[in-house]
């Protein structure tokens, strides 16, 4: 078998096997690191309040080293949402299709000891992309929603924090991301739902996952 042919089965058979295969998903875990941004105490039982504080906050293809739990900051407000930001080193295209962006996050409705927490409460939520591909350009379609831009992953009264939502979304038309823009996962909440995130596995290790294509 001469060379040429001999690659060319080898490329087949990885091409059947998936490894050249367009597509992918990219698997983004909120973990404790970077800029600083708001959250809010979650249980004024253990935390002593519910107020507004600050952690270090990002997204990594690593998971991170210790469940923590807090409730998001709040959107439309000075202090803002909580902030989870990756820094994307190759291009790729998120297309049209409900399940390109997909949150996955470990969430409860709280202890009952912060305002809201014994009712159905929302995590409010969007993905943007920012740099070669736009300014602000929003991943996770904007179109019947309350609130612009935003989806809303639901909580109802009652849910344990052994919960793990999942929530489906994408763009309204393609978006080309390019290598260097800057993707960003904000949270925002009107009550004190809680989410676990920062786990190296289990409860705790919430993620945001992209489609690529």
């Amino acid at each position: 078998m001469s060379l040429g042919v001999a690659l060319a089965v080898v490329t087949a058979a990885l091409i059947a096997s998936g490894a050249f295969a367009a597509g992918g998903r990219l698997e983004l875990y909120l973990v404790n690191s970077g800029p600083q941004s708001a959250v809010y105490n979650d249980s004024s039982t253990v935390d002593g309040d519910c107020d507004q504080y600050t952690r270090a906050t990002s997204l990594s293809t690593v998971r991170g080293n210790g469940v923590l739990t807090d409730s998001p900051g709040y959107a439309f407000e000075d202090s803002g949402s909580s902030l989870f930001s990756y820094t994307v080193p190759a291009g790729f295209t998120v297309k049209t299709n409900a399940n390109a962006v997909i949150l996955k996050l470990w969430t409860s409705s709280g202890d009952g000891s912060c305002r809201g927490q014994t009712d159905d409460q929302t995590i409010d939520w969007r993905v943007l992309c920012n740099g070669a591909c736009g300014s602000n350009v929003i991943l996770t379609g904007a179109a019947g929603q309350d609130k612009p831009g935003y989806q809303a992953l639901q909580i109802p009264a009652g849910t344990k924090n052994t919960t793990l939502a999942n929530d489906h979304a994408g763009p309204d038309s393609a978006v080309n991301v390019g290598a260097g823009d800057v993707i960003t996962l904000e949270l925002s909440a009107d009550t004190w739902s809680v989410f676990k995130w920062n786990a190296p596995n289990g409860i705790g290790a919430s993620s945001v996952s992209i489609l690529q294509n």
